[in-house]
């Protein structure tokens, strides 16, 4: 046989694969064959500070590498193949370079490549996971370990971070303090009426630490830092400010004689819990304002009459006796801030929802408009409380008219920003001038098919809206850190028809937020790190 033919027959036997001369191909060493690596991940959406899952690996005698790879099959890190299964994880900060291009929560789509002794490679199928950097988070099985709603407190100068919410504790409703590891600490006994996700609960009271609780159309209660009750009222219950000094402006929707009470955080005496209380002209549109040490009470009213005419009346009450103190004259007649004309032919007046500024010298009032097709938009005025009317210099100013019926305009950041929010946008003005501040002067918006249901301010000008299901709970979240740069990050997990599948967040005093993700606890990175992560 001559020296070529000898080449000839070496080279058929190695392009057969090892399977000439009846010889099957050896699974184990995988010679001639190309190696498999199967990918896995722990999840299809990954809320912790790391992405781990598996690897195996077949037909490859010896792994030289496993490497993960990102969906342009650029490496991310090597998965340490030890044999399989083996475990392997992603740090966040190893994902650094896809955070500014495609935002957080992070969809990503990885692969791993196995390369052999031999040198043969094998790519997995992709899989795809959207992973959110946190902190850390928190859970036990079946157990849920933040209230479906809660407020976060403490975190200020090493002090730990507790939770104030309502769960169902022994078959009942109650208002307790969590700690970070899901434990009951303190509960609220004795209350009037139960708690549920609807509840509300204020912001401390510097000034003596009283918080309330509001529980719609059922009352309010006071109760202290050790969670003791001080004081309470039972009721239709609907609208509720605090001043200062822990006392309480409560408007009671009792019709056909809606009421407004001051109740103190702790009661005149053992048989007097409220100081007085005065009838107040139809719905109450905003929460009022009190300012303790002037002796001030700021509220809104709407008023419709059988002309097809609304009005919105701003009335001042004295907080030491409820006299009104905006009166025209020597008439018990208030200065009207806006006259709406919406006609008698079948249009429905919609109370508008305002805010009033901190300070209750303005009142954010969105207000409908109609274009030449009767389509329904929205613009914002800012109307001044210290006179009558909203034209000419006390109105301060007016909005651009939004593409959408604006239901809300709240003030947030100290009052330097508006958050002018309908079912699907959310614009951020400027408290100066009106002007929209949004990064590119385009909306927020929740994901397609959902609606914004709540909107949380931090403590500077961070922003987060709550998005779900109409009826139901949040299922997706989005924060702004700042009106100007946009989107901080975007998460969405769950459906929302229940508390244990949607998700809240709340900020505590040192501005962290804490997330409830179903029945986890999450502990977010700062919004400065996001911010970092995202770039500017």
């Amino acid at each position: 046989m001559s020296v070529f033919k000898l080449l000839l027959v070496a080279t058929a036997f190695v392009a057969c694969g090892c399977t000439c001369g009846g010889l099957g191909p050896d699974l184990d060493s995988g010679i001639g064959v190309a190696p498999q690596v199967t990918l896995t991940v722990e999840s299809a959406t990954v809320i912790s500070d790391r992405i781990k899952g598996t690897v195996t690996v077949s037909q490859c005698a010896s792994v030289t590498q496993v490497e993960l790879l990102g969906s342009d099959q650029s490496f991310i890190a090597d998965a340490n193949f030890k044999g399989n299964p083996t475990t392997w994880e992603i740090a966040r900060d190893l994902l650094s370079r896809f955070y500014a291009a495609k935002g957080l929560a992070l969809p990503l789509t990885l692969f791993a490549k196995v390369v052999c002794d031999d040198g043969r490679t094998g790519l997995s199928p992709s899989v795809s996971v959207t992973f959110m950097p946190v902190a850390s988070t928190r859970s036990t099985p079946g157990v849920q370990m933040l209230p479906d709603s809660f407020i976060a407190e403490g975190g200020v100068g090493g002090t730990a971070t507790t939770f104030l919410g309502c769960i169902v504790r022994d078959d009942a409703f109650q208002v307790v303090r969590m700690n970070t590891n899901g434990e009951v600490i303190d509960r609220v006994d004795g209350a009037p009426f139960n708690c549920s996700a609807n509840s509300v609960i204020t912001e401390r009271s510097r000034a003596t630490s009283t918080r309330w609780l509001l529980e719609p159309n059922r009352g309010a209660f006071a109760f202290d830092d050790q969670l003791n009750i001080t004081n309470s009222v039972r009721g239709k219950v609907t609208r509720i400010g605090v001043g200062s000094d822990g006392n309480a402006i409560i408007f009671e929707d009792d019709l056909p004689r809606p009421m407004v009470h001051r109740v103190n955080r702790v009661p005149v005496s053992p048989s007097q819990q409220v100081v007085w209380s005065v009838e107040f002209p139809e719905q109450m549109i905003a929460t009022p304002v009190v300012d303790a040490p002037n002796g001030w009470v700021f509220t809104a009213s709407w008023q419709k009459n059988v002309d097809g005419i609304a009005r919105i009346v701003m009335i001042k009450y004295a907080y030491a006796d409820g006299t009104v103190l905006n009166t025209i004259g020597s008439t018990t007649r208030v200065p009207e801030l806006l006259t709406i004309d919406y006609g008698t032919n079948g249009n429905r007046a919609i109370a508008p929802r305002g805010e009033f500024s901190p300070d209750g010298t303005l009142l954010y009032m969105p207000l409908p408009t109609f274009d030449v097709n009767q389509n329904q938009h929205a613009v914002v005025l800012a109307c001044a409380t210290g006179a009558g009317g909203c034209e000419g210099p006390t109105r301060r100013w007016s909005s651009m008219v939004f593409p959408t019926v604006v239901k809300t305009a709240a003030p947030f950041a100290n009052g330097n920003f508006i958050a002018a929010a309908s079912e699907t946008e959310v614009y951020v003005l400027n408290a100066s001038d009106g002007g929209v501040a949004n990064l590119g002067l385009s909306p927020q918006t929740p994901a397609q098919g959902l609606i914004v249901l709540q909107l949380q301010p931090g403590l500077g000008t961070d922003l987060y809206l709550f998005n779900g299901q109409e009826g139901g709970y949040p299922s997706e979240i989005v924060a702004i850190d700042a009106p100007s740069k946009g989107e901080l990050w975007r998460l969405a997990v769950g459906t929302g028809t229940s508390p244990s599948n949607g998700m809240f967040l709340a900020v505590d005093d040192n501005a962290q937020p804490w997330l409830r993700v179903g029945l986890s606890q999450v502990k977010p990175l700062p919004n400065a790190a996001y911010r970092t992560l995202r770039s500017p």
